[in-house]
């Protein structure tokens, strides 16, 4: 075995794997978020003793700033250095020591010191601010805790002093000023699937650790988020630690024989997957800086690589790399290439059936088939092709670059000559051994050039048909809003044309109140004057004169009469009744004072919630049932005369019966004499009600009238 430490900068630093784990590794280091400034400690609290009880503090408890006082040794320095260090006690117990005023005096790992201080809550897990160090002298590194790297992943180990293992996958050595001899490195260990940053406080030699298994004493520091939470572990080796090599590959991978891509990962007694193998191969494809594609005689693979810049096309390459797997086949990953030469381009493999696609996962593949869909995605465009001569369907997940615009692609419905790198999908399973089965296929197309029309889509396609339903209901949508504001126009000018009425129709009502009050206070008071006078004249005169007596009875009887047409034209002028009573009890008071001076019965039902209508409508449902009455009670010779007024919800329905004689609405006698008929129709018309005439001789009349509103 060997020892390695403060080995010199190499000439060229191998890219670690993933350049995030080292800033969070370091992010981790700094603890400059780990908490804020805290309050003395009580002078009459006791202080604890040990790591362990402030490890086992709550928030709570951690945040009222407990006094500690503990004895140790110290693991070594974190971020910023000279302001914070791991310290294990006596238990084997450990935890942060962190200086949150000016910077303390220095101490290195392996001296044995008694801090005092008061509790922090920290961002992850509690640790100690510190307020005085005392150095006690050289002190004894207990032994580490052995753990695996899945071991650490569990979240509970963050400050602890481990010892792990694992083969070096990437390593490079950075600049820092803070560290004794100004450098340190930054190392991706693996072992299997298990993987974790790894910074050392010392310079190291890549060349010789890349590939090779080593063992190392560490402090666990975890990353965590503001919510508290663990996210991944990383390992901190300290400027006073080792890392110790326990095997490395015999040959150099460049330097031994390139397997063949179909022997990857087949099955040999006591193999070791673990180190990078050596393959060779013609470029297919690169996406610099995450993935590139070869294939050798035998088959293809995918290696992911961060190397820059990327190889030209054509290139013949030689790959090392660590051994993985994708969803169906053998990769590689943080794998090295090294360019032989040129090769010819490399032609397709052409898909004669859905399932030729299976035996070349990884590899440069042509089909034909017709593009159904093209949904933009986050990183490209989704193409959806149907495949020829069957039912199924493939999705090529295309990377858009400044070569590859959506606008560019063809349109839907084209039979196409599709061109891509073929990615096996297989079936989720709940088995945990046997064949994987395959299920479909994606492609990644590299450039606009992999799709090849070769027969452009018919007019009367699906898209073609989803523009024309879009312009044909763009178009009755617009229809509609034509209607529709035509509809309000014409409802206001309606509007305004019975706001109009309504205000002619209460000036005529106006003009016929003031005519009817003029009648009555001049030709009404006139006539009945008349009246009196003509009764005292018959009174005085002369008894025997006869002739001179019938002319007084004769002037009497006309002048009574005109004060009754007068009174009745008053009557009719006047609408002060719909002033002081809704328009039921109004047709009732007519109803009631024109039967009792004929001497006919009255019947009166009234249904429904009542309700007022406009000003015209009222008036001119009341003149209608006015008139009808009159006639009933004056031309009909009825016996019993019933009005039924009946409201709805949208409605109203007025019916005048009786039981007199009757009379043909057809007849011309009634045409003839039909001016109380015509001018009820007039009215009906006039505010859009219906009026219904129902009579014959000798079964009575019934008139009905109905308006909504």
């Amino acid at each position: 075995m060997a020892t390695q430490r403060h080995r010199s900068h190499p000439d060229r630093p191998i890219r670690p794997r993933s350049k995030a784990g080292f800033r969070v590794l370091a992010s981790s280091l700094a603890l400059a978020t780990i908490a804020p400034a805290v309050a003395q400690t009580p002078p009459q609290a006791a202080p604890l003793q040990s790591a362990f009880e402030v490890r086992a503090l709550s928030v709570e408890q951690a945040s009222q700033a407990l006094p500690v006082e503990i004895e140790g040794v110290v693991l070594g320095r974190v971020e910023p250095y000279h302001q914070a260090f791991v310290l294990v006690d006596d238990r084997g117990d450990s935890l942060y020591a962190v200086d949150l005023q000016p910077p303390i005096a220095p101490v290195k790992a392996g001296q044995r010191v008694r801090v005092r201080g008061s509790t922090d809550p920290g961002g992850y897990a509690p640790f100690l601010s510190i307020e005085s160090v005392d150095q006690l002298g050289e002190g004894e590194l207990p032994a580490p805790l052995p753990v695996t790297l899945s071991d650490l992943s569990a979240g509970g180990l963050d400050s602890r002093w481990v010892e792990t293992y694992g083969i070096v996958r990437s390593c490079r050595v950075a600049d820092h000023d803070s560290l004794p001899d100004g450098k340190s490195s930054l190392i991706e260990l693996a072992y299997g699937k298990e993987r974790i940053s790894v910074q050392a406080q010392f310079a190291t030699d890549p060349e010789s650790l890349i590939d090779a298994q080593i063992r190392l004493r560490a402090i666990c520091v975890n990353q965590h988020n503001r919510n508290r939470q663990f996210i991944q572990p990383a390992l901190l080796i300290p400027a006073e630690g080792e890392i110790t090599i326990e095997s490395r590959p015999e040959t150099p991978p460049f330097q031994s024989e390139p397997a063949a891509i179909s022997s990857l990962l087949e099955f040999y007694p006591n193999i070791d997957y673990h180190h990078r193998v050596h393959i060779q191969g013609a470029l297919l494809h690169a996406i610099p800086g995450e993935s590139l594609w070869i294939r050798d005689r035998t088959r293809a693979i995918r290696v992911a690589t961060e190397q820059l810049p990327a190889p030209p096309p054509h290139s013949q390459l030689s790959i090392a790399g660590f051994l993985a797997s994708d969803a169906y086949s053998p990769a590689l990953e943080d794998a090295e290439f090294r360019i032989q030469g040129a090769s010819t381009a490399a032609e397709p493999r052409i898909l004669e059936r859905y399932a030729d696609a299976f035996e070349h996962d990884a590899d440069l593949v042509r089909f034909s088939g017709i593009l159904t869909d093209k949904r933009p995605q986050p990183d490209g465009v989704a193409l959806r092709f149907e495949w020829q001569d069957s039912q199924k369907n493939v999705t090529a997940a295309t990377l858009i670059s400044g070569e590859i615009s959506p606008s560019s692609l063809p349109a839907v419905g084209s039979l196409l000559n599709v061109t891509g790198i073929c990615s096996v999908v297989p079936y989720q399973t709940d088995n945990i051994s046997g064949s994987l089965t395959p299920q479909s296929f994606e492609l990644l197309i590299r450039s606009a050039s992999d799709l090849q029309v070769l027969q452009a889509p018919p007019f009367w396609d699906r898209e073609t048909v989803v523009w024309l339903l879009l312009a044909l209901l763009s178009l009755a949508t617009l229809a509609a809003l034509a209607i529709y504001l035509a509809a309000q126009r014409r409802l206001k000018e309606q509007a305004r044309q019975r706001e109009m009425a309504e205000a002619e129709f209460t000036a005529i009502l106006r003009e016929r109140n003031r005519l009817a009050r003029e009648i009555h206070d001049t030709l009404s008071q006139g006539l009945g004057a008349t009246s009196v006078q003509l009764e005292l004249a018959k009174n005085r005169c002369p008894e025997g004169d006869e002739a001179l007596l019938k002319h007084l009875d004769n002037a009497h009887q006309i002048v009574r009469t005109s004060l009754g047409e007068a009174r009745t034209s008053i009557w009719n002028m006047r609408s002060q009744i719909l002033e002081k009573f809704d328009l039921p009890e109004a047709l009732t008071a007519i109803l009631h004072q024109l039967t009792e001076q004929a001497g006919v019965a009255a019947k009166v039902k009234v249904d429904g919630p009542r309700r007022r209508l406009s000003t015209a409508v009222e008036n001119n449902l009341l003149r209608i049932g006015q008139e009808a009455i009159t006639n009933a009670t004056k031309y009909a010779s009825a016996k019993q005369v019933r009005l039924d007024i009946a409201f709805t919800s949208n409605e109203i329905n007025i019916a005048i019966a009786d039981d007199g004689i009757g009379f043909d609405p057809a007849s011309s006698h009634a045409k003839s004499n039909s001016f109380g008929l015509v001018g009820m129709k007039e009215r009906a018309d006039h505010i859009g009600a219906s009026l219904r005439i129902d009579s014959a001789p000798g079964t009575g009349t019934r008139i009905s009238v109905r308006f909504a509103g």
